[in-house]
């Protein structure tokens, strides 16, 4: 499986449009080859930011998702009204349990856009899994929880939620570092859902709307071909 995390930060005078623009690109993308799953997520102490967490069947399915003329025509219409402020896009495939133990992929050693790391547990939890059902009993816990050991390794901790799941992104810049927390009882501790509710993603692009590093190498090429500033997606 491949996973792409898009999260976007929208003006709150711009979100009628994002809106509009979502609804006309939902049924392209669910209808698109290699498609399983997009959920839309919002972060709790910011409502300006959001979370698009996409699935594919494999990095090809992605990429053709990414250069498909109608998502590049939406992109299009939304930069003119300014939708996006600001971007951060993460891909990658999701790592399978037998490859938890091998070296950490040479490109791990690279440099990602922010530094914020190469390797990214994807978690996604239902809010009624929960004792005491809600957004806030799910941060407060996971937070206590992620201030202790194994999660001081993660660069950061990030949640978003939407009205039935709360997704947490935890970065780190090793896979060693990933697999030790993934494997530790401070994160089953956290993890409430199904072992399949969590993801072990290689990342292998991290870029944004002012820096460029990983962009896909035709980004170029479809500004010029469809006059237009670089995808995003």
């Amino acid at each position: 499986m491949y996973i792409t995390v898009f999260e976007e930060t929208i003006p709150a005078s711009r979100n009628v449009i994002a809106g509009a623009y979502y609804t006309k690109l939902r049924p392209i993308l669910q209808d698109h080859s290699g498609f399983i799953s997009e959920n839309g997520y919002t972060s709790p102490s910011d409502e300006k930011s959001h979370l698009a967490l996409a699935k594919f069947t494999s990095q090809a399915s992605a990429q053709s998702w990414r250069t498909h003329p109608d998502h590049l025509r939406i992109q299009h219409k939304s930069r003119h009204h300014g939708v996006l402020e600001n971007f951060r896009l993460r891909s990658g495939p999701v790592l399978e349990p037998s490859e938890y133990y091998t070296d950490d992929d040479p490109s791990s050693a690279l440099p990602t856009t922010s530094k914020r790391g190469r390797y990214l547990i994807v978690y996604e939890e239902l809010l009624s899994v929960r004792e005491q059902p809600g957004l806030r009993s799910h941060i407060e816990t996971a937070l206590l929880v992620a201030a202790s050991g194994v999660f001081d390794e993660a660069f950061d901790i990030t949640p978003y939620a939407n009205d039935q799941t709360v997704v947490w992104l935890i970065s780190f810049a090793t896979k060693k570092a990933a697999v030790k927390c993934r494997a530790s009882q401070a994160y089953a501790n956290v993890q409430k859902g199904d072992e399949d509710m969590t993801h072990l993603v290689r990342v292998e692009r991290d870029y944004g709307r002012f820096d460029r590093k990983e962009a896909p190498g035709d980004a170029d090429v479809l500004q010029r071909v469809n006059f237009e500033s670089p995808s995003p997606r």
